[in-house]
């Protein structure tokens, strides 16, 4: 086996359960093996240490997608996106009232800037890529300091929503903004059924989490039934997750 190449999927492997292994370690053992493709070297070298308390498996991808990681965070939908002048920091922002500024290149949060009092539609970052403008249904636009995250001003005059926000690339500190009036509606839930619960990113054993689910995974279609969980995808995707119970029963 090639080092380079294991060096290659170890890299896809982490970046792609980083949200998991920094919240709860141990899962590297279980959900990272446990939805890392059947093709992953990694998988398939420590494909014993997976715990025995799976009884099956979920099905999953043969190889590893396009998606390189997913960036959680934000509590609200994520209405915006944009990438530095220099590709190395992304700029979301949410319906949770905040922008967030992410590194590229490892996926982590670097800052999240608070100020606005309604949701964020529009982040865009000025030319140089010291300064991130996000617009909001406050009516306000902001001003923030990429660098430390302060915020520099805010910007006062509209009587709707600011739905959009962009700079001059002939002024770096001056931009123009525009506003329309958009309604969303937001939802959130958890099923749960005896000692099996699943909820927005985890299966949880009697109040224990027990394996986390990669975002592509999560599912408000969910059946438990016994020791066994059935996720419903909107992409058509149906999976199955069944527990050893007597292992489960000795947690």
């Amino acid at each position: 086996m090639a080092a380079h190449i294991l060096l290659r999927d170890a890299i896809r492997f982490v970046r792609y359960s980083r949200t998991v292994i920094e919240q709860a370690p141990l899962q590297i053992y279980s959900s990272a093996l446990i939805f890392a493709p059947e093709k992953s070297m990694v998988r398939q070298v420590f494909s014993q240490a997976i715990p025995r308390w799976m009884r099956q498996l979920p099905s999953v991808e043969q190889d590893w997608s396009a998606c390189l990681q997913t960036l959680e965070g934000h509590l609200g939908w994520v209405t915006s996106v944009a990438f530095s002048p220099d590709e190395q920091t992304v700029a979301s922002g949410s319906d949770d009232q905040t922008v967030k500024l992410w590194d590229a290149s490892t996926g982590a949060l670097r800052s999240t800037l608070k100020g606005h009092s309604g949701w964020v539609r529009s982040v865009a970052f000025s030319p140089d890529g010291q300064t991130v403008a996000s617009g909001s249904h406050d009516q306000t636009v902001k001003l923030w300091d990429t660098s430390t995250g302060a915020l520099r001003s805010t910007l006062k005059g509209h009587s709707g929503w600011v739905r959009s926000v962009a700079f001059s690339h002939l002024l770096t500190n001056r931009g123009t903004f525009s506003s329309c009036a958009l309604s969303e509606v937001t939802s959130n839930g958890t099923t749960s059924l005896a000692e099996i619960a699943v909820g927005a990113s985890w299966i949880s054993w009697n109040g224990r989490n027990l394996l986390w689910l990669p975002p592509e995974y999560r599912s408000d279609i969910v059946a438990v039934h016994d020791s066994s969980v059935v996720l419903g995808q909107p992409i058509g995707r149906v999976t199955f997750v069944s527990f050893n119970r007597s292992f489960l029963l000795k947690l």
